[in-house]
């Protein structure tokens, strides 16, 4: 190999190195929180959700009446204590029956 060549071949692998460190990387997707409530009405759900949205790092907050579910989806790298959501819920006025998230599955309200 000629000189010219290793220069080609090593501005070559400079260039591919160069681009591969500017690549972006997909954050992971956000586990959403999702609350079932014992009931749901839509104006006490409506309420919880703006309750929910106003909890730092929540993205979205929505509800699903039939479901009775309400569901917490953080900012992205964000996260929400699932205490805050559960106590956020009940003084809404609706008694949560099940928290599922990121930090696990709790049946009662979870601790500090």
């Amino acid at each position: 190999m000629n000189p010219r060549q290793r220069i080609a071949i090593l501005l070559a692998w400079s260039i591919v190195c160069l681009a591969a460190s500017h690549v972006a990387v997909a954050a992971p997707p956000q586990i959403p929180t999702v609350v079932t409530v014992k009931k749901l009405c839509p104006t006490c759900g409506k309420k919880i959700v703006q309750k929910l949205s106003e909890l730092p790092h929540v993205e979205k907050a929505t509800m699903d009446v039939e479901q009775r579910t309400l569901r917490v989806t953080c900012t992205p790298g964000g996260s929400v204590s699932p205490r805050a959501v559960w106590e956020t819920v009940e003084r809404g006025g609706e008694q949560p029956i099940k928290l599922h998230g990121s930090m696990g599955t709790f049946t009662t309200k979870p601790p500090k």
